[in-house]
């Protein structure tokens, strides 16, 4: 098996076993006992689900394995390019320095 295969499968499977570990626990959050807890509706126990921040930490890793896992060889993004440190130097929030890099606005 060549690196490149490995990876991708490497990447599939840390996808699926991230991604079927999200499901399990917004799962079980959703349909615990409506008494027990602060939160009583669904809609509200999803918002809760979703408000941690390792929660959110796992989607994206979730997210990029899987994008990685069916494309191996992407192009780089504007952030690749300019480099973060272009993006946490700027003085004005927001995405103010990627718009300002000359390669990027291409």
């Amino acid at each position: 098996m060549d690196s490149t295969r490995a990876a991708r499968a490497f990447f599939g499977a840390t996808s699926l076993i991230v991604t079927s570990g999200l499901l399990l626990q917004l799962y079980l959050s959703v349909t615990d006992d409506p008494g027990a807890g602060y939160f009583e509706s669904a809609p509200d126990r999803i918002v809760n689900f979703f408000s941690f921040f390792t929660v959110l930490s796992n989607v994206a890793v979730a997210v990029t394995t899987g994008l990685l896992a069916v494309r191996l060889d992407r192009p780089p993004s504007c952030s690749r390019r300019c480099g973060w440190t272009g993006w946490w130097r700027s003085p004005s929030p927001g995405w103010c320095s990627t718009l300002r890099c000359p390669t990027c606005r291409s």
